[in-house]
């Protein structure tokens, strides 16, 4: 028979085993609440104390890699891995991109994961940039109401036009395309 244990936090009773209930800092017997209830606390002091916990990791990561030789071994370990790995060099680089962006506003990284699931803007394609309808060299923000999601093709072609000399362009191309090709 299953041995059950009542959360002390929730007084739910599941089964005494570490996946509901996780070890105590000396892994020698369960913890008194089960995980549910750990990491909703957790979640709930992040989120209060959130821009203390950042800014004293900003700190932290400022203080290790003061250190010239310090930063030149992490930069010779990054681009070490880097080699090894080439199919990650550009995931790493969109979410340094996307960290920078939504330091500037919280619900640009929702956004972006959003624009990531949806097919390019201009012609259905897989997304694999993030483009700036109003390009931010013409004053464009970095702003949700500002950014979509578009392929490679698309986002070279583009330019730094905005959105609306783009889908003139486009628009061209097109029928174009269709003059030559369904010409009848």
């Amino acid at each position: 028979m299953k041995e059950l244990k009542t959360c002390t936090r929730c007084k739910e009773s599941k089964e005494a085993i570490s996946d509901n209930f996780g070890f105590n800092k000396n892994r020698n017997k369960l913890k008194g609440h089960c995980k549910d209830c750990g990491n909703l606390w957790a979640r709930t002091k992040y989120d209060a104390d959130r821009e203390e916990i950042l800014a004293r990791d900003r700190a932290r990561a400022r203080e290790r890699y003061k250190d010239p030789e310090k930063r030149a071994k992490k930069q010779e370990l990054l681009k070490k891995w880097f080699e090894a790995h080439p199919e990650k060099k550009k995931e790493y680089a969109k979410r340094k991109k996307f960290r920078a962006m939504a330091n500037k506003n919280p619900l640009t990284q929702e956004w972006v994961q959003i624009l990531y699931k949806d097919p390019c803007f201009y012609c259905g394609k897989s997304v694999e940039a993030i483009d700036h309808n109003i390009p931010t060299i013409k004053g464009g923000t970095d702003d949700v109401t500002n950014i979509t999601g578009i392929c490679h093709n698309c986002n070279s072609s583009k330019g730094t036009k905005n959105l609306l000399e783009y889908l003139v362009v486009k628009q061209k191309e097109l029928s174009r395309i269709k003059e030559i090709y369904y010409v009848s």
